[in-house]
């Protein structure tokens, strides 16, 4: 028998997580400050964003996410989600958040160019 313990902490989380790497913007609504970076996980009431927190983000902030879906409609119309949500808890080098509205849309025909930054590989936008 083992002197190890393994600790299995509780899941609170009522909705499975996915890990998806996709390319988020947002921007918050006190401040009206705008990034981006890149969705670790998703779930149809939370996700997980990498990269560098705004300044102005804090814990309880309201924001709107843009995420490009990494699915086509019917093959060749790009699309997003468009979530809204509160900032629940607050990293270093990402955050966490609970979605209270989320749509999927069609992705304006000019989308923000971000291929200096990121760029598409295995169906994961990855850093670059």
């Amino acid at each position: 028998m083992s002197d190890t313990l393994e600790f299995r902490g509780i899941e609170r989380r009522s909705r499975t997580r996915f890990p998806m790497k996709l390319y988020v913007q947002y921007r918050t609504f006190d401040h009206m400050v705008t990034s981006s970076g890149v969705s670790a996980d998703l779930s149809s009431r939370g996700i997980l964003v990498a990269g560098q927190p705004l300044p102005e983000l804090s814990v309880g902030s309201h924001f709107e996410a843009i995420v490009e879906w990494p699915i086509l409609l019917d093959g060749t119309i790009p699309l997003q989600l468009v979530a809204v949500g509160r900032v629940v808890r607050l990293g270093m080098s990402n955050f966490a958040a609970s979605l209270e509205r989320c749509e999927l849309k069609r992705a304006p025909t000019s989308s923000p160019d971000h291929s200096c930054r990121f760029k598409l590989e295995g169906g994961h936008y990855v850093e670059h």
